[in-house]
């Protein structure tokens, strides 16, 4: 069903790619360390950024920078001029994340987060709704990328994301007195589950776009239940699967033995490792040395 949710938002006229709205994101991660090196506030010239994709850098849906660079060299960092008000993630955490998109009052750059430099400050708090909102996380949801419990996004990828026609007055302001209402609020991370500033970045799209609001909060719902990818190395294992519990990692006596009598150089059969030599049939395609 979100699926089928996801593509329908995908197809939607009343929404547009970023990109093709002149709101492009630009990743900065790599080109910070040309010429350009961690700072603190107090050294002149450091600009602020944001730093991190853990879970703890942005709690909120305006933006809080977590780290200060600086230009190695005299002037002004070409860098800077891709610095936005709106700032879209780069990857994130599918279970402890908690915003997909922030928006600041001074233009950022970032190393997890891409910015978007062409875009007012008024349409970035709009966008910055939309992309938290239910129909926006669920079309990013549709990249899941290499690593499904934290997905990297590409510019291309979020440049493709439709939002809504936000040179329409009615729809941006209708969004960004949303982000005002709620840019104090601390957002949950996902795993989490139903939350008041969900629901108010909810109401805010149906009420800008006409949507039923009943329906997108079958899909909230549904979203929230949503099992979580956790990541379990070789023997871990979750102790409440239904909670947030403790990992542990328990090892068997057995591998234990395994471990130790490989360390001394011997193979759990008895024999030495210069004993135990195993011989491919003539015609193994593994005794081809072509093969």
């Amino acid at each position: 069903m979100l699926a089928n949710a996801a593509s329908q938002y995908a197809e939607s006229r009343e929404l547009e790619p970023l990109g093709e709205q002149g709101m492009a994101c630009y990743a900065t991660h790599a080109s910070i360390y040309v010429d350009h090196s961690r700072s603190s506030e107090s050294v002149p010239g450091a600009f602020p950024i944001l730093e991190s994709a853990s879970n703890e850098a942005q709690q909120r849906i305006e933006a809080a920078p977590d780290q200060h660079w600086v230009y190695n060299k005299t002037g002004r960092s070409s860098l800077l001029d891709k610095a936005g008000y709106l700032l879209v993630t780069a990857g994130q955490d599918t279970s402890t994340g908690r915003v997909t998109a922030v928006a600041s009052e001074n233009p950022l750059i970032g190393r997890a987060w891409m910015p978007v430099p062409s875009v007012s400050f008024d349409k970035a708090k709009a966008a910055a709704v939309f992309l938290n909102s239910t129909p926006g996380r669920l079309l990013l949801m549709r990249n899941p990328g290499r690593k499904l419990s934290f997905p990297k996004y590409p510019p291309r990828i979020i440049n493709a994301l439709p939002v809504p026609n936000l040179d329409d007055p009615r729809i941006r302001y209708a969004l960004a007195d949303c982000w005002e209402m709620t840019r104090s609020m601390e957002v949950p991370q996902y795993r989490a589950g139903e939350c008041e500033v969900r629901q108010f970045w909810d109401a805010a799209v149906c009420d800008a776009l006409g949507w039923d609001e009943d329906e997108i909060a079958g899909y909230r719902n549904l979203l929230h239940e949503e099992p979580h990818i956790k990541g379990l190395g070789y023997g871990q294992f979750a102790d409440e699967p239904d909670g947030e519990a403790e990992l542990n990692t328990k090892v068997s006596t057995t591998m234990e033995t395994r471990s130790r009598t490989l360390r001394a150089g011997e193979d759990p059969t008895g024999f030495t490792r210069s004993e135990h030599k195993l011989e491919m049939p003539a015609d193994s395609p593994a005794s081809d040395p072509r093969a």
